[in-house]
């Protein structure tokens, strides 16, 4: 979503929107900023989930 409001700006900014392309700015640096913080817990999750996996494998050898 971040992509999409941000090639919306300049688009906005060349056509005269300012608000417009302030706005879209905007919602591009939070959809960013969200996507980041999502992938960071998706990653931090995964690697939880497989270390506990290898544990619990290497505790049963």
């Amino acid at each position: 979503m971040g992509i999409v409001f941000a090639s919306q700006v300049n688009s906005k900014y060349d056509n005269g929107d300012f608000v417009g392309a302030k706005k879209s700015s905007k919602q591009a640096k939070q959809s960013m900023f969200w996507g980041l913080i999502a992938g960071v817990v998706v990653l931090v999750a995964y690697f939880a989930i497989m270390g506990t996996t290898l544990l619990a494998i290497a505790s049963q050898q």
